[in-house]
């Protein structure tokens, strides 16, 4: 009889943690896909400001992130260091984007802030 109310209560503490870790884990994993999307976004929009000074000083647009270089700019994904991908159709126009599809920027406008 005390063996089967030891097993019960030991029982009762193994589902409620099950149930605790069911309920924390996925809002945690939530938490951090989103941290990581505001810091590839975050990295985005400062790719833009770095294409405005550049196209302040040469009047066009760099054709090449690496030419950004000296912004001390990170050029990645956070999500997995997958590069961003420069499009550039002209001198005047250009769209930088996540591989990873957390969104672009084209000419200061975000895609994410049209969704807004």
């Amino acid at each position: 009889m005390l063996r089967w109310a030891v097993v019960r209560k030991l029982l009762i503490v193994a589902l409620s943690a099950a149930l605790v870790a069911a309920i924390v884990v996925p809002g945690y994993k939530i938490e951090k896909q989103q941290q990581t999307q505001q810091t590839c976004r975050r990295r985005l929009e400062q790719i833009v400001k770095a294409q405005e000074r550049y196209f302040a000083q040469h009047g066009k647009y760099a054709s090449e992130l690496t030419e950004l270089i000296g912004d001390s700019l990170n050029f990645t994904c956070p999500q997995n260091d997958s590069p961003f991908v420069l499009q550039a159709a002209d001198s005047l126009h250009y769209k930088v984007s996540c591989p990873n599809g957390h969104g672009w920027v084209s000419n200061e406008t975000a895609s994410w802030k049209l969704e807004e």
